[in-house]
């Protein structure tokens, strides 16, 4: 669940890690494009990053 480990009673039991095992998964994937959208409470930004099969990047800023 994302908790620092504080102490090793903290530990999940040989048991609970199990049940987690069972929905774990690894998901490989390939990103073609990318949207990024910041808003800080001044001077929203906005990008898209684009990659093509030749693995060059394409970057353009947005109207937010």
């Amino acid at each position: 669940d994302g908790r620092p480990v504080i102490n090793a009673e903290s530990m999940p039991t040989d048991d609970e890690n199990e049940i987690a095992y069972r929905h774990f998964a690894v998901i490989v994937f390939t990103i073609n494009q990318l949207e990024w959208l910041y808003l800080p409470r001044r001077g929203h930004r906005r990008a898209r990053f684009s990659w093509n099969g030749a693995d060059s990047l394409k970057s353009d800023w947005l109207i937010p």
